[in-house]
């Protein structure tokens, strides 16, 4: 584990201790968590956007831009 400090609006703070009260597990372990699903998230939907930049179509590869301009939905 490597530490790291992040600053929260005092609303969530508020709700982790809730959180945290009712269940007896740490504040800590819930922002670890949410910190490791949101980044897994995030990567997979980066993966996502990178290949729909560039598909295929008929063998020929196009960029989004260049589909968008086709379209005129760009200039």
């Amino acid at each position: 584990m490597v530490p790291t400090t992040v600053e929260i609006s005092a609303e969530t703070a508020a709700k982790l201790e809730k959180l945290s009260a009712a269940t007896g597990k740490p504040a800590s372990e819930y922002i670890r968590q949410a910190i490791e699903t949101t980044v897994d998230n995030l990567l997979v939907e980066q993966e996502i956007l990178e290949r729909l930049e560039t598909y295929e179509c008929d063998g020929i590869s196009y960029s989004e831009t260049q589909v968008k301009v086709a379209l005129g939905l760009e200039d």
